[in-house]
């Protein structure tokens, strides 16, 4: 779970409104990778993905 700061509503509300424009570029499973990285966060593809 994620939540968002007051100072980031906007951002994200950009986001969503963006968000079919922007998936044509990128799959969610590219997102996810790029924001699970970008973020240092530990994963492993064989529990993630089918």
């Amino acid at each position: 779970m994620f939540s968002v700061s007051r100072s980031g509503v906007e951002d994200v509300r950009g986001y969503i409104a963006r968000q079919e424009e922007h998936h044509r570029r990128l799959s969610f499973k590219e997102e996810l990778v790029a924001f699970l990285e970008r973020h240092g966060v530990e994963w492993h593809p064989e529990y993630t993905f089918d």
